[in-house]
């Protein structure tokens, strides 16, 4: 059993010998593999495998379809700080974005919306021949362009005109116009709708108000977009006549002069302007209730970020307003003095302040009133009167201070001239230079007067002894009431108080008070006006009789005929300030009948002088030498209040010669936004 064994062992050792000499051989050759395959590489062969590397996939950024094994060549914690990165990555740019809206996108302006605003009156010619009325004006100037414009800031501005030149006599104006200009019907504009504009100005038959203006002014063509205009005599301020609006020759010129006040064109007017016309909307009984415009968006400058303009028409003020409180329009041309109280939700409206170019001032005619002759008389008028009082209670710093015939804005103002500040000792010491002597009654004097006039009366049988009894001066003379009957008469004729302080003269048969007439117009805040007028003067002992006037006589019954002692009004002097008119003693709108011949030598240099150095030193010595003489005291400049509803933004106008020029920037008027991303602001 054993040798069995044995025997069997022996034969299974001889098989297994070859498969041990061969694993053996194996292993050997493996380990030369392995020794092979740890030398370093030859550098043609890792060339090699780049080569073939690049030929499978040529981008060295894997692609989608490799991507999904990222996370299957990674730990569990690489995965989880993968994942953090990318939360810290996502939240930064959102705070990137947030950042960068706040910072980088701004509000701007954008197109749409539509304003309504309500005017008082009618219009009547959306025509630059015939549009004088504010209504007109105000239309005419957003549907036509002119050479020339106010900017809302005061100043003269190009419009039509891209160049122009002046000649050494400053008679010859050469003007170059814009050639990117086109009718809203698509003509173009050129110069000869420029030349025929002054032709139907020139012409009689068209009846145009401007013909007085430019009489003796000659135009003609050069070419299509050049002009010479040739002037009979220099006039400085000829370039601010020239922003009257540019009729269109293909349409104007076959219809007849004569009738052309009742061409469709005056209602219906096509022009060049930033706005055109629309529509407009008729009561039965053909009144023009709204007139429709709409923003040019072929418009040669900026065009208009408010797409529709509406205006409305009332009868009066008191209409208006109510219209304002019942949110029918959006704002209103002007807001009249006194009315501001009467705006129920004034708190949602912007009461802009514009300047105007107007000079308030209380005009002397010492040739209706004698006592007006003496400068000492006028200067204590002056002093006597609280012009500061005056414009912060009574006008509510509603406008500026006055201190000569040049608006305080203007180019031309003389800031130092005498204010004639409120001084009333230094007032009455002038009084009684000038021999007006004071005189004070006491309600007990008055009593005691009436109590003697009443007994004469009982013991008199006759009216002959009775008026005997009245110019007895001897009981008056006792109680210090002389002058009783005259006193009595003026308070009875003038309805001025008895009591209190009377200034007079002693004359040769009779004394002469100190009594004077102020006209003020027929409204609200002139008569607030002449009230503190009266009341300053009445503590120096001047009597003052307000005489009020009607709006429509004003002009014809007052002014022209010069039918006044003392009047408030208000001169237009324009943005050249044109004194001449007010101030020459040949002109009929010299209120004060001033006669001064250095002022009128001053006046008509003023005229024609060009240079701006010599035209400043003219305008100094004008001023100083009115304030001097003081033919007038110079009160106030009123402000222009208008009023919009807060929707409407960027309303950049602070000053306006006429009251159209408040629509001057309505391109940059804005209701409706938009947001813009700004970059230049996300790197500040």
């Amino acid at each position: 059993m054993d040798q069995e064994n044995q025997t069997q062992s022996e034969r299974l050792d001889k098989a297994k010998a070859p498969l041990a000499s061969f694993l053996l051989k194996t292993k050997i050759k493996l380990k030369r593999i392995v020794k092979k395959a740890t030398k370093p590489l030859n550098p043609d062969h890792d060339n090699l495998n780049k080569k073939l590397v690049y030929r499978l996939s040529r981008s060295k950024i894997p692609n989608r379809s490799q991507l999904k094994y990222f996370k299957k060549v990674l730990t569990p914690k690489e995965n989880k700080a993968i994942n953090i990165l990318l939360i810290f990555i996502l939240i930064n740019i959102v705070i990137f974005l947030g950042i960068s809206y706040y910072k980088g996108v701004d509000t701007v302006p954008a197109f749409g919306g539509q304003y309504q605003e309500g005017l008082v009156g009618l219009p009547r010619y959306i025509n630059p021949l015939y549009s004088f009325s504010d209504v007109d004006s105000d239309i005419t100037s957003l549907v036509f362009s002119s050479l020339f414009k106010f900017n809302g800031k005061g100043d003269l501005a190009l419009d039509l005109v891209k160049n122009y030149s002046v000649s050494g006599d400053g008679k010859i104006y050469n003007i170059e116009i814009r050639d990117d200009v086109k009718w809203h019907d698509g003509e173009k504009l050129t110069a000869d709708d420029v030349v025929f504009t002054f032709q139907a100005i020139l012409n009689p038959d068209f009846r145009s108000p401007w013909l007085a203006v430019f009489q003796g002014v000659e135009v003609e063509k050069t070419d299509d977009y050049n002009l010479r205009i040739s002037l009979s005599e220099a006039y400085a301020g000829f370039t601010e006549l020239l922003s009257f609006g540019i009729l269109p020759q293909h349409l104007w010129q076959n219809i007849n002069p004569a009738t052309a006040n009742l061409a469709e064109l005056n209602l219906k007017p096509i022009g060049s302007g930033v706005y055109e016309f629309k529509s407009l909307f008729k009561n039965k009984v053909g009144e023009i209730k709204s007139y429709n415009l709409e923003a040019n968006e072929d418009y040669y400058e900026k065009t208009p970020y408010i797409k529709d303009l509406v205006f409305k028409f009332y009868p009066d003020f008191n209409s208006l307003i109510s219209a304002l409180n019942s949110d029918e329009v959006d704002g209103i041309s002007y807001l009249a003095p006194g009315f501001e109280d009467d705006i129920v939700a004034i708190n949602s409206l912007n009461l802009h302040q514009l300047l105007l170019s107007q000079v308030n001032a209380l005009f002397f005619n010492q040739s209706e009133n004698e006592a007006l002759e003496s400068l000492e008389l006028r200067q204590a008028l002056a002093l006597g009167l609280n012009k500061e009082m005056l414009v912060e209670e009574v006008l509510k710093d509603k406008a500026q201070r006055a201190k000569g015939p040049i608006y305080k804005s203007s180019f031309a103002y003389k800031e130092d001239l005498n204010p004639y500040s409120y001084n009333q000792e230094e007032a009455k010491k002038l009084l009684e230079s000038a021999n007006w002597k004071l005189q004070k009654i006491t309600q007990e004097d008055i009593e005691k007067m009436q109590a003697i006039e009443n007994n004469n009366n009982q013991e008199e049988a006759s009216e002959d002894a009775s008026e005997e009894t009245e110019n007895d001066t001897s009981n008056e003379e006792s109680l210090s009431v002389a002058g009783w009957s005259q006193i009595k008469g003026l308070s009875a004729s003038a309805g001025l108080e008895i009591a209190g302080k009377w200034r007079y003269k002693e004359g040769d048969e009779k004394r002469q008070y100190l009594v004077v007439t102020l006209t003020v117009p027929q409204e609200e805040l002139s008569l607030q006006v002449a009230k503190k007028i009266k009341n300053d003067w009445q503590e120096l002992g001047i009597r003052t009789i307000i005489n009020e006037i009607g709006m429509e006589s004003i002009q014809t019954d007052i002014i022209e005929n010069k039918n006044f002692e003392i009047v408030l009004y208000g001169e237009m002097l324009g943005f050249n300030p044109a004194p001449y008119v007010y101030w020459h003693s040949d002109e009929r709108l010299n209120l004060s009948g001033y006669s001064n011949v250095e002022v009128d030598k001053l006046l008509e240099e003023l005229r024609v002088s060009l240079s701006s150095e010599e035209r400043m030193q003219k305008y100094s010595l004008l001023q100083e030498k009115i304030n001097q003489e003081l033919p007038a005291i110079f009160l106030y400049s009123p402000f222009y209040i208008y009023p919009q509803n807060k929707k409407i933004k960027n309303l950049d106008t602070n000053t306006i010669i006429e009251p159209k020029d408040r629509l001057a920037n309505i391109s940059n008027w804005y209701i409706k936004t938009k947001n813009k991303l700004s970059f230049s602001n996300l790197f500040k």
